[in-house]
């Protein structure tokens, strides 16, 4: 599984706010980050059949970009 640079922000074609650690495209588009890769890509529109193939339909679970981890929301 390829890791690129997660991004926190999207906005006019330009990816800005880049995490710190690599995540898989995966990690990234299905929890805070709003672009990924290089060159940079925006992540797709969460709820799209695109978002739902990529990240699947698991209500009340939240992904921990940082741990990796899959948890419960609150």
């Amino acid at each position: 599984m390829r890791k690129e640079l997660c991004y926190l922000s999207f906005a006019e074609g330009q990816c800005s706010q880049p995490m710190t650690n690599e995540q898989t495209r995966m990690l990234c588009c299905c929890s805070m980050g709003q672009a990924w890769g290089h060159p940079c890509r925006p992540c797709p529109a969460d709820k799209t059949e695109e978002y739902l193939l990529l990240c699947g339909n698991q209500p009340g679970q939240i992904m921990d970009p940082m741990t990796q981890c899959q948890c419960r929301d609150r």
